[in-house]
């Protein structure tokens, strides 16, 4: 016959297997953090683009890096975001990253900050975060003049954007 409890136990060995998964840290994970998030108080890099805009209560956008001002078709751009975390973000909030080209065209640049490593919700007051990404615009791009924007959203609902010349009118 089967042990008395087996079904249980062997229930709670997946479970435990499961929690045990998500403590694990990404390749690479400490070199990430090193490099994208500045404690509290300790010297932070300076963007070459400063902004001064602020995303609810929550996160300031203090400025960006853009490793070029134009962009080849089949070329790509590398951008830092910098923010400083002035709260915790609000449970079920994430972040968004949207580009804005000409004609309309739009493109989704939504992604775990940090190269993945360091979700929003883990992010403590007084951090620094750097996030970098590499933008691709494969060659049917269109030529013009592209947008990156920011925010941090809920389902349909956006935390706002202020000062209002931060804000494109879509808290973003």
């Amino acid at each position: 016959g089967t042990p008395a409890g087996e079904p249980e136990c062997s229930l709670l060995k997946a479970e435990l297997r499961a929690r045990v998964a998500l403590l694990s840290l990404p390749p690479g994970y400490a070199e990430k953090i090193a490099a994208g998030v500045s404690a509290p108080g300790a010297p932070t890099p300076v963007p070459a683009h400063a902004l001064d805009g602020r995303i609810g209560d929550c996160l300031h956008v203090t400025g960006y890096d853009l490793s070029a001002s134009e962009v080849a078709r089949g070329g790509e751009v590398e951008l830092t975001m910098y923010f400083e975390s002035l709260a915790p973000v609000p449970h079920g909030w994430r972040p968004f990253f949207h580009l804005d080209g000409p004609g309309g065209s739009f493109r989704n640049l939504d992604h775990v900050p940090v190269d993945g490593a360091y979700p929003i919700e883990r992010w403590r007051r007084g951090q620094h975060i750097r996030d970098h990404q590499r933008i691709g615009f494969p060659a049917y791009t269109p030529p013009g003049v592209y947008t990156i924007y920011v925010g941090l959203f809920q389902g349909p609902a956006r935390l706002p954007v202020t000062p209002p010349e931060s804000n494109d009118g879509k808290d973003r």
